[in-house]
């Protein structure tokens, strides 16, 4: 096993870059194994979401990716965390069908079955659970 990074170029711009500690080619399947995982997704804005997880697989054929245990992605001052979150190339789209949680510096929401559109930029919590709002002094 040795260290691997990925960049996806699309249409003439960068789609995300992955990094990978440790990376093992699984040629019978198409797929990649990978550990330690850093990915950044880039949009047309020039905005950035960054994502951790301890490991994963890449789909070679359909540029496919899921990663999984103590997965983080962060966009701005959004944080939002899951046990496993998929990516799927052609719909450009993040999904995390556990449980997770989304914390920003307002609120934070626990649901399960989490969709992100990356080229719309817009998410859908199929199954919320709980919302805690936080509360500034004074304002109740």
């Amino acid at each position: 096993m040795e260290s691997l990074s990925l960049t996806q170029i699309e249409e003439g711009g960068q789609r995300w870059k992955l990094n990978a500690e440790k990376a093992e080619y699984l040629k019978n399947r198409d797929e990649i194994r990978i550990l330690d995982v850093y990915l950044e997704f880039y949009g047309s804005d020039q905005e950035t979401v960054y994502l951790w997880g301890n490991e994963g697989l890449v789909n070679t054929k359909s540029r496919d990716l899921v990663i999984k245990g103590d997965v983080k992605l962060i966009k701005g001052n959004v944080t939002i965390r899951t046990p496993e979150i998929q990516y799927f190339h052609k719909e450009r789209a993040l999904v995390a069908p556990e449980n997770v949680v989304l914390e920003g510096p307002q609120a934070q929401v626990t649901g399960k079955d989490l969709h992100i559109d990356l080229t719309r930029k817009h998410l859908i919590l199929k199954q919320h659970q709980l919302t805690k709002v936080k509360l500034e002094k004074g304002l109740l």
